[in-house]
């Protein structure tokens, strides 16, 4: 019964919240044509709503007060004795897992299979899980700063206290359960990170397109298909991404085995810079060449109303943030401070090539995102050809429609381009996101601001350093297939 009483709720709410459907697609009207909808372009119309309005301001209210928490709790955990911030965390997530039920029980109504218009449950109801995932990830990296803290200072402890015997440093090594749950929580660490990260990105595009109608019914085709189809004939691409994955694997590993001692880190660190020393050049050469790739078509832009491809660019931009930030705050240590070591300008050379290579990916990203797919191309020439000449023959028409080769050459290089690159930020995110901060114990920003602020912006930057890789792989995904 408190089933059904939801749904009925849930109608009344679709009657109060109406949604003003595209002219496009709009229903067929009176046989009389509407000269004030003829004149208005082919567009998706959003209508303003109190739904997403209050489901907004709750969201903003919601997600202060739970920062506020989760930032409380770690600046000052003895303050909160009775853990409030996961109290709250775990009121979250029981209220998602409710709607969520109730939702999946609703929409094996009748009703709701008759019916596409919007209704106020699902904004409240997506939103709030948005909001269980931003405040869960945001407590994943508030956890995640205070290890490394912790783990910079037993290893500083380690290092100046390595010649006493009074040494009482917590290992878990004699215990094998410890040491696998250990190993295990480490490893696992990250992709929970970017699950709820991604998470609450999708149930944003889901709560922008509540009430919103696609202009085809034809589904689009899944996953699988698209990736068999933009990864076919990709051998160089595909041959030079693997190569530096594998090489990035051997270098994370001798890495991880070799920071851990006091005469193995220097060489770590070398190790370290040369690999990216040697990635990011490569990388930049190639998105520079896949925009001017992308600038050399004849194609036109595609511009039309995309919240998920708003989002993605949003994102994209954003998250880049905090590789620009670190590289230029090194950029400014590096005016200040003499170059006595090598380390210092491996540094500086690191962060100035991570800064030109994140702002040529991200145009490279984005001017594809914004170019036609090659089924709308061919669909466009071939209308514009029966437009301009209609006593063409059909045989002419498919011809003059067809992509020429050097469009096909271009959209090749583009594929070869985009699958390198993902290849290779595929394993730029691994190498941070495992556990590999050399910026943080040898680099011109501790020698210029020293540990305690070059740590706060490193743990500013990291987190949207880590996201950017990831989410680059998915942006670089969408030009594949686009392409």
């Amino acid at each position: 019964h408190t089933m059904k009483g939801q749904c009925e709720v849930t109608k009344v709410a679709m009657a109060e919240d109406p949604v003003t459907v595209p002219t496009s697609i709009s229903p067929q009207k009176s046989s009389e044509p509407d000269h004030a909808d003829a004149a208005l372009p082919h567009l998706d119309i959003w209508s303003p709503s109190r739904g997403r309005m209050f489901s907004g301001l709750l969201a903003l209210n919601v997600i202060i007060l739970g920062a506020a928490l989760v930032v409380s709790a770690a600046l000052k955990p003895q303050g909160l004795r009775h853990h409030e911030d996961l109290v709250f965390l775990l009121f979250l997530m029981a209220l998602s897992m409710v709607w969520m039920t109730g939702l999946t029980r609703c929409l094996h109504d009748r009703f709701f299979t008759q019916l596409n218009s919007p209704f106020v449950s699902h904004r409240f109801g997506l939103l709030l899980t948005l909001l269980t995932n931003m405040l869960l990830w945001l407590s994943g990296v508030t956890d995640d700063t205070i290890h490394m803290q912790i783990e910079a200072d037993v290893t500083l402890a380690s290092f100046l206290i390595s010649g006493f015997n009074n040494t009482s440093l917590c290992h878990c090594s004699q215990d094998v359960v410890c040491s696998v749950f250990q190993r295990g929580c480490e490893l696992l660490y990250p992709f929970n990170i970017e699950y709820h990260l991604t998470s609450a990105c999708m149930l944003y595009v889901m709560w922008k397109n509540v009430g919103r109608r696609p202009h085809h019914q034809n589904p689009p085709p899944s996953p699988l298909e698209k990736l068999q189809l933009g990864a076919r004939r990709l051998m160089l691409g595909s041959a030079l991404g693997t190569m530096c994955l594998i090489a990035g694997l051997c270098i994370f590993i001798l890495y991880q085995v070799q920071v851990g001692t006091q005469k193995g880190r220097h060489q770590a660190f070398l190790l370290f810079y040369s690999y990216h020393l040697v990635v990011l050049p490569v990388m930049l050469c190639c998105s520079l060449v896949g925009t001017i790739i992308h600038k050399l078509e004849d194609t036109e832009v595609d511009s039309s109303h995309n919240p998920s491809r708003r989002l993605d660019i949003s994102l994209l931009i954003g998250s880049s943030l905090g590789h620009l930030a670190i590289s230029y705050f090194s950029l400014v240590a590096a005016l200040g401070v003499v170059f006595h070591q090598l380390s210092n300008w491996l540094d500086f050379t690191y962060s100035l090539l991570s800064l030109f290579q994140v702002v040529c990916q991200n145009i490279f990203i984005i001017e594809g995102l914004h170019r036609p797919t090659l089924e709308e191309v061919v669909q466009s020439r071939r209308s514009s050809s029966v437009t301009e000449r209609s006593d063409f023959t059909t045989e002419e028409s498919s011809a003059n429609a067809s992509p020429t080769g050097s469009s096909t050459w271009r959209r090749q290089a583009v594929k070869e381009i985009a699958i390198f690159l993902i290849l290779t930020n595929i394993m730029l995110w691994v190498i941070p996101a495992f556990g590999a901060h050399p910026q943080l114990e040898e680099g011109l920003g501790k020698a210029f601001f020293g540990f305690r602020i070059w740590f706060v912006i490193l743990n500013l930057g990291l987190p949207l350093g880590v996201f950017y890789r990831i989410h680059s792989v998915g942006g670089l995904l969408e030009v594949l297939f686009i392409s």
